[in-house]
């Protein structure tokens, strides 16, 4: 199974390819809030722990951006961090159901 990192690359490239500029620029982003964790940390290279507290910071920004238009009535903005959170999503594990948790905390 590919890392974190060759992933993005690998979607990074397909989205080039494809002329998707919405997912090309939000990967650009979490690609350097990357380097910037890596400059700052002192590290060549980060491992998928670190890049998942990466891409939930830029999940979280992407909610509070959507909390703080939601009264401004900017659609387009809405819908572009729509959609970036919807990219962003896509690289993190998915998030236990209410019932599992209560079921794991049950056993």
């Amino acid at each position: 199974m590919a890392t974190l990192v060759e992933r993005l690359e690998l979607d990074y490239k397909t989205a080039l390819k494809a002329r998707d500029r919405l997912r090309v620029e939000t990967i650009r982003l979490v690609k350097a809030a990357m380097e910037r964790l890596a400059i700052e940390k002192r590290k060549p290279l980060l491992d998928d722990q670190e890049i998942q507290q990466v891409v939930s910071q830029q999940v979280k920004q992407r909610r509070e951006t959507i909390e703080a238009v939601k009264s401004s009535g900017r659609q387009d903005i809405l819908d572009q961090a729509k959609r970036e959170l919807d990219i962003l999503t896509a690289y993190l594990p998915p998030q236990l159901s209410p019932e599992a948790i209560t079921q794991l905390v049950e056993e």
